[in-house]
């Protein structure tokens, strides 16, 4: 997950359904550490597996100056 541009008073959280229990990502709520904060996970997926992303972002006081921006990575 890549983020730009997100204050770093706010926080993320994702998920994204693997084959397995071993191979899904839970992320849970998290402070954004930097503007482009980018968390990895390592997960081992079977050819042609399609999931999807469920993502949250949790705004602080500050607004974003621009219009920010996630997407896996």
């Amino acid at each position: 997950m890549q983020c730009q541009n997100l204050p770093t008073d706010g926080y993320i959280e994702f998920s994204v359904p693997g084959p397995d229990k071993e191979n899904t990502i839970i992320f849970p709520k998290t402070p954004i550490s930097t503007p482009n904060f980018a968390p990895t996970v390592q997960v081992r997926w079977p050819d042609n597996f399609d999931s999807t992303i469920n993502f949250k972002y949790y705004k602080g006081d500050t607004n974003p100056r621009t219009a920010p921006t996630s997407s896996p990575s």
